[in-house]
């Protein structure tokens, strides 16, 4: 009997699109683990008579030819089992067969919780990504490229202008609607310096004082 594999989960199988990549990689080991559980197994150079006999061991529970292995999922044992007991009877390519099944439903058993966190996992980080795009873009404001502009060319000028009075300088600018609400505000500014890696090169103490480069 070959001794327990361990089987890892591939690193680039946390999208949707690589579930079918999943299921060959299941398939694919199923089949490697089968082909090796007897290799270490001289069953098939017993005479008949000693097969049959060991075949009988097995049924009655006499003999346990799973001895080794950890605690065994559902009827894993059973099929097992009937594995070794098709391989005493000369059955070797429906063993062979048995086998196969066997590790591949362990396999997604053990894999495809995984499976499908890492995929859910994966969609949720794409839709928060989308997101956030999406409220860093400013698309709602229709001040946001005309804003985009200003700092771009005042930082430009004045490389080490801070961003607290660059918020306060463009609040002013664009001053307040018919409500009285401020048509950007600072969060959206803070949001959209971020988003564009906007800045100064470093920060100084006392600020500079700078004007806004507007219309260049």
């Amino acid at each position: 009997m070959s001794d327990k594999k361990e089987f890892n989960l591939p690193k680039d199988l946390n999208s949707r699109d690589n579930i079918l990549k999943w299921h060959d990689y299941i398939d694919e080991k199923s089949m490697e683990a089968a082909s090796g559980y007897f290799n270490n197994n001289d069953i098939e150079s017993l005479p008949l008579d000693e097969r049959i006999s060991l075949a009988h061991k097995i049924d009655s529970g006499e003999i346990n030819p799973l001895n080794g292995f950890d605690e065994l999922p559902d009827n894993t044992d059973i099929l097992l089992k009937a594995a070794h007991l098709l391989r005493l009877a000369g059955l070797s390519n429906t063993a062979n067969d048995l086998l196969v099944y066997v590790y591949r439903n362990s396999l997604n058993n053990i894999l495809e919780p995984k499976i499908m966190m890492s995929v859910i996992s994966n969609e949720v980080k794409v839709e928060i990504s989308s997101i956030n795009r999406k409220n860093a873009s400013g698309t709602k404001n229709k001040y946001h490229d005309e804003a985009l502009n200003i700092m771009s060319n005042t930082w430009a000028k004045y490389p080490l202008a801070s961003k607290n009075r660059m918020k306060e300088k463009l609040i002013e600018h664009f001053g307040k609607d018919r409500s009285g609400k401020n048509k950007i505000s600072d969060s959206s500014i803070k949001r959209w310096i971020k988003a564009h890696n906007l800045g100064p090169l470093r920060e100084v103490r006392p600020p500079i004082d700078f004007s806004l480069v507007i219309g260049s």
